[in-house]
């Protein structure tokens, strides 16, 4: 029970003793050697695997007459929006079981890999998390091979910008997945891209700028969310070829449905994709999403004894594999399946889930007591001062910021101060205001009477400050 004692007072009448008194209900490090690398690449450098990761703590440029060589299973890490820049030339070539791979070490996509110059060879590498994977770039970027690559969930997974030059890229045996767009083509000829496939984008092909040298033959093209493919040249007298393709159907109007050209609008270019292939080229492949940062919505708990509460988390990217396993290192204090926790025990413990292959962990501070929970208050003030009355004089000197206090969302003491009001009460003001929005708890503890008597069980009650 709670009554205003002054605008920024709330009283909070309280009987905790036992024999005889009546319980009244109130109210980014890493875990592994690792190179850093940033800036210029003036001389040809290979990164092996024995110095693997390469963190990527600025924009990288591999400088004219330069070639960067990147060994199987080197993973370069970027720790932040920064690129690679490719105006000599990469040669990054990994194996079947030992791919190369790009990625983000942050929440915070890379740029990708812009290439500006030719016979560049990248094979059985993985590009993730970033903002243009790999983008080939003017007329200078051709005679480049990327072959049997994943691009997975990126904003563009292979761009085209251009590149107009009687020489061909192939583009051969990749996987496009994920991305908001899988490959953006802003101007190209005599590009090859062939046995790729291209599905789960939002986009599988954006055709802007085109001219009609390209090929684009044998690709599984199909179960992207928007368009398999979508034409944004406004050329109504003019086509573009995509013939034998597979478009996950053999129904001609569900393959038009999915492509985006002159027969939605008439001001753009006509798409020819008859013939078409009927049956889906090999086997399509798992496609796996590393994930990029595992954590804990509330990485600290106070949980009653005996109570049971979901713990939530969120995985980044957001269609990263979701196989994980959770792990408790005080099983006599929490117990916890599939993410359920049960308070056992009083005391301290962990909890900690970790990805499929244990790169990415994160971690919970559970504490369980036995308390009695109090009606939470809901809409307080900032500067709220609590005054605690209680029904019997207690032993003041006794009363430390140890059994009384409040504690923020991560369970970190808030600065109060205490103060004696008589012999059965007590005020706690904050130091500096409590934040909008946000949820605290006051706890007491371990109090006694002049006569000596015990708290009979700890108090808890939550409050929320009012605003956001």
């Amino acid at each position: 029970m709670y009554r205003n004692k002054s605008k920024v007072s709330v009283i909070l009448i309280i009987a905790l003793f036992i024999n005889g008194l009546i319980i009244l209900n109130p109210k980014k490090v890493y875990a592994y050697e690792a190179t850093e690398v940033s800036e210029l690449i003036s001389k040809s450098t290979t990164w092996s695997k024995k110095y693997s990761p390469y963190i990527v703590e600025g924009n990288v440029l591999v400088d004219e007459g330069a070639t960067l060589k990147i060994q199987p299973g080197v993973e370069v890490i970027f720790d932040g929006n920064y690129y690679l820049d490719i105006k000599g030339k990469i040669i990054a070539q990994g194996s079947e079981k030992e791919n190369i791979k790009f990625s983000s070490g942050t929440n915070i996509r890379w740029k990708g890999i812009k290439i500006e110059s030719a016979y560049n060879k990248m094979k059985y590498c993985v590009v993730e998390n970033s903002e243009n994977g790999v983008h080939l770039k003017y007329e200078t970027a051709h005679s480049n091979t990327i072959d049997k690559c994943k691009l997975i969930n990126n904003d563009v997974g292979i761009s085209l910008e251009l590149c107009y030059s009687s020489e061909s890229n192939k583009i051969q045996n990749c996987i496009l997945a994920y991305n908001e767009i899988g490959v953006n083509i802003k101007g190209s000829e005599y590009t090859t891209i062939s046995n790729c496939n291209i599905t789960n984008n939002n986009i599988g092909i954006y055709q802007g700028v085109c001219l009609k040298k390209n090929y684009i033959r044998r690709n599984n093209i199909y179960n992207n969310d928007e368009y398999n493919l979508q034409v944004d040249t406004k050329n109504a007298n003019d086509q573009y070829f995509f013939y034998y393709n597979y478009w996950g159907t053999t129904d001609k109007e569900e393959i038009e449905e999915m492509i985006f050209d002159f027969y939605d609008d008439y001001e753009y270019t006509k798409v020819r994709y008859e013939p078409y292939l009927k049956n889906q080229i090999g086997k399509l492949p798992d496609i796996n999403i590393d994930v990029s940062e595992i954590s804990f919505i509330e990485k600290y708990l106070i949980l009653n004894l005996g109570e049971s509460k979901k713990i939530e988390y969120s995985i980044s990217p957001e269609k990263a594999n979701e196989n994980i396993s959770w792990l408790t290192n005080n099983e006599n204090v929490v117990k916890v399946k599939n993410g359920e926790l049960t308070a056992v025990g009083e005391g301290r413990a962990i909890i900690s889930v970790e990805t499929e292959n244990g790169d990415k962990k994160a971690e919970c501070e559970v504490i369980v007591e036995d308390y009695i929970e109090l009606p939470s208050e809901d809409r307080v003030l900032q500067d709220k001062i609590w005054t605690i009355e209680f029904n019997k004089s207690i032993l003041f000197n006794e009363i430390t910021s140890e059994n009384i206090y409040i504690l923020d969302k991560n369970g970190k003491k808030v600065d109060v101060t205490i103060e004696k009001n008589d012999d059965t009460s007590i005020t706690i003001t904050p130091v500096n205001k409590y934040n909008k929005g946000e949820t605290y708890n006051l706890w007491v503890k371990d109090v006694r009477s002049i006569d000596k008597k015990e708290l009979n069980k700890t108090m808890k009650m939550e409050f929320k400050i009012h605003g956001v």
